[in-house]
C-alpha cells in the first residue's frame, strides 16, 4: 500500500498542483480578458475620437478654404478697385489739363473781349467825334446861309 498511498498521494498532489494552476490560469485568463476588454475599449474610444479629430480636420480644412476663397475674392476686389482707383487718377489728371487749357482758352477770350470792348469804345468816340464834327460843319454851313440870308435882308430893307 505504500507506493499506492504514495501515488495516490502524489495523484492528489498534483491534483491539487493543477487545480492550483488552473485558478492562476483562470484568474491571468480574466486579466487578460479583462485587459483585453479594456484594450478594445481603449480602441473604440481611439477610433471615436479618431473620427471626431477628423471631421474637425476636415471642418477646418473646408473653414480654410472657404476663407482662402474670400481671401481671393477680397484681392481679386482690391486689384479691381486699384485699377479702378489708377483710371480714376488718369482721368482726374487729364480733366486738370483740360481745365487749366480752357482757364487759359477763358483768360485769352476776356482779354480778347477787353480789346474789342475798347476798340468799340474808341471806335464809338471816334463815331460822335465824327458827328461831332459834321454837325459843327452843318451848324456853321447853315449859320453862314443864315448870316447871307439875314444880308440879304437887310439890303433889301430900304
Amino acid at each position: 500500500m505504500g507506493k499506492k498511498h504514495l501515488e495516490n498521494l502524489s495523484l492528489k498532489l498534483q491534483l491539487a498542483l493543477l487545480k492550483s494552476e488552473l485558478v492562476e490560469l483562470k484568474a491571468k485568463c480574466q486579466k487578460l480578458v479583462a485587459g483585453l476588454e479594456k484594450a478594445k475599449q481603449e480602441l473604440s474610444d481611439w477610433r471615436a475620437e479618431a473620427q471626431c479629430k477628423a471631421a474637425q480636420l476636415e471642418q477646418v480644412q473646408r473653414r480654410g478654404f472657404e476663407r482662402d476663397a474670400k481671401v481671393e475674392a477680397l484681392q481679386r476686389g482690391l486689384c479691381e478697385k486699384s485699377e479702378s482707383l489708377r483710371s480714376l487718377k488718369e482721368e482726374l489728371q487729364e480733366a486738370r489739363g483740360e481745365v487749366q487749357r480752357l482757364e487759359l482758352q477763358k483768360k485769352e477770350l476776356q482779354q480778347e473781349l477787353k480789346d474789342l470792348n475798347q476798340r468799340r469804345e474808341f471806335e464809338n468816340k471816334l463815331a460822335t467825334e465824327k458827328v461831332k464834327l459834321y454837325y459843327d460843319v452843318e451848324i456853321r454851313k447853315i449859320q453862314k446861309e443864315v448870316e447871307g440870308v439875314k444880308r440879304e435882308l437887310i439890303q433889301r430893307k430900304p
